[in-house]
């Protein structure tokens, strides 16, 4: 922000400021102080810092933990600086945002999954909704986030937190965000109906080749 107000740009840029993935850091055991001197040591204590609050896991997992992040925007004179909005987006968005923005055409097989929130960055009335929002770990377990609910095709974290599992392995699990933001309680067999559309709508989104041509 100071680089934009020295060179007389703040008021003509769009700021966006997110992250990648969620902290990667474990949490170390209360008797652990070894992270407090040693600056190398990737830890934190539960009592002394939750680095990503309530959510589950860490960076490579596909837990909220791994993939639910800050995502904050300033736009002077697009939008009420104190809005917000609860619509679930992702980082593959900004591609297909920043193309309507810019009035470039996207090729077709680019930004596959890429849908533009420049309607809800202006306040705008929301006519369509995005398609579902694939997740994936570093093992390559896959996640799909629809409205309150989330899924996972495999039996565990995919990442670093224990037990790892597998992809395409069950049990899966089946979230319900709204009512479990922690992903505490599996929901697979008391909503198998959820389960089986979320299934049918990740095989569509694998077999189409990306979210964006899902009609």
């Amino acid at each position: 922000m100071e680089a934009l107000e020295r060179n007389g740009t703040k008021d003509n840029t769009l700021v966006i400021f997110t992250s990648d993935n969620g902290s990667y850091m474990y949490r170390w055991p209360e008797d652990q102080e070894d992270h407090l001197q040693d600056p190398g040591i990737q830890g934190f204590h539960t009592t002394n810092h939750r680095s990503n609050s309530n959510w589950r896991g860490t960076k490579a997992d596909v837990w909220e933990g791994g993939h639910r992040v800050p995502f904050i925007v300033r736009w002077p004179g697009q939008f009420d600086p104190d809005s917000s909005c609860d619509e679930t987006i992702c980082l593959t968005d900004v591609m297909a945002t920043c193309a309507e923005i810019t009035n470039i055409s996207l090729p077709e097989t680019a930004g596959e999954d890429s849908f533009s929130l420049l309607p809800m960055l202006k306040n705008e009335e929301i006519t369509s909704k995005r398609e579902p929002v694939v997740h994936h770990s570093i093992n390559g377990t896959f996640s799909l986030r629809e409205g309150d609910w989330k899924m996972v095709f495999g039996n565990g974290s995919g990442g670093r937190q224990k037990p790892v599992g597998k992809p395409f392995e069950e049990p899966f699990f089946l979230f319900n965000l709204k009512d479990d933001p922690s992903e505490t309680k599996n929901m697979i067999d008391k909503h198998p109906d959820v389960a089986v559309r979320m299934k049918k709508k990740l095989d569509e989104i694998i077999q189409g080749n990306g979210s964006r041509f899902i009609h």
